[in-house]
């Protein structure tokens, strides 16, 4: 879990796969099974050693009459006399499906619902398998700002594509990194630019996240009409990125509300008049849409 190794090389791993190295901090030895290299390295943390220690001693007591060298990590607990045999994956998927459901009720989270309260969200005990811990180990490190060709190494990967597909950027780190430089920006003057760009960002974090009578509004302008109509004159209205804001008459004002479509459909009532006066003979044929 803590290695973020596969779940065949987790399996394969030799009672002495633990050593030290020259700083004395503990290393694991494992097969790259994907890629055929044997004895490849990897740091770990001392918590993970103290772990794999006290199963090499449960692994001795076991088996005492077996030499170390000859034994695995994890050897198989049926029909395996001398301890030699290892766990295969499907042995070892089974067994940890069995361990999760054992402790379903336990795999809780806190969520945040639709009210903006916090509750307590029972986790899919279907999603977790072997191998999304490997992919858990790869987002724990990119969260922690590990560069993408260090965490390439540590997963063992030739190609760095692969790497950037074991986890995602968080919009915390986007915004840590905005953060960053644009507080050794200036404009021509020698003031910093940084109120500037968070005022970007807070626009940005708008387009993105601000719900509307109809859906999700994606223009920050549209926004700032309050749940209004947004004005002919808006980009909203130009792009039509609000359903609630474009009028359905050339009569309308542009901020009319009684002629926008309401939430249940209706249409704007036949009496309208609150738009502009048509400057053109041609114009002041009413539209079928505003009355008769």
């Amino acid at each position: 879990m803590d290695t973020g190794r596969r779940p065949d090389e987790i399996c394969q791993l030799r009672l002495d796969c633990l050593t030290h190295d020259g700083h004395g901090e503990p290393v694991l030895i494992y097969t790259d099974s994907k890629n055929h290299r044997p004895n490849r390295r990897l740091p770990i943390a001392e918590a993970t050693a103290r772990i794999i220690t006290s199963q090499q001693a449960d692994v001795r007591a076991r088996f005492p009459g077996t030499a170390p060298r000859d034994l695995p990590l994890f050897p198989r607990d049926r029909r395996n006399l001398r301890g030699t045999a290892t766990y295969d994956e499907p042995a070892f998927t089974n067994t940890h499906r069995q361990w999760v459901n054992s402790i379903a009720p336990l795999l809780v989270t806190t969520a945040t619902g639709a009210d903006g309260k916090q509750h307590e969200q029972v986790f899919d005990r279907l999603a977790v398998i072997p191998y999304a811990y490997r992919h858990s180990y790869a987002q724990r490190h990119a969260d922690e700002g590990i560069s993408p060709d260090v965490l390439r190494d540590l997963l063992g990967h030739d190609k760095i594509g692969t790497t950037l597909g074991y986890y995602r950027v968080s919009e915390k780190r986007v915004r840590a990194a905005i953060d960053r430089v644009s507080g050794h920006q200036f404009d021509s003057q020698g003031r910093r630019v940084f109120l500037d760009i968070r005022g970007l960002l807070a626009d940005e974090h708008a387009r993105m996240r601000v719900a509307v009578p109809f859906g999700v509004c994606t223009e920050p302008s549209d926004v700032k009409a309050a749940g209004r109509p947004a004005p002919t004159s808006s980009p909203a209205w130009a792009a039509g990125t609000s359903a609630a804001t474009r009028p359905t008459c050339p009569s309308s004002s542009p901020t009319c509300s009684s002629c926008s479509p309401t939430a249940n459909g209706s249409r704007p009532p036949p009496n309208c008049r609150t738009g502009p006066k048509p400057s053109s003979p041609r114009a002041r044929k009413r539209s079928p849409s505003c009355g008769s």
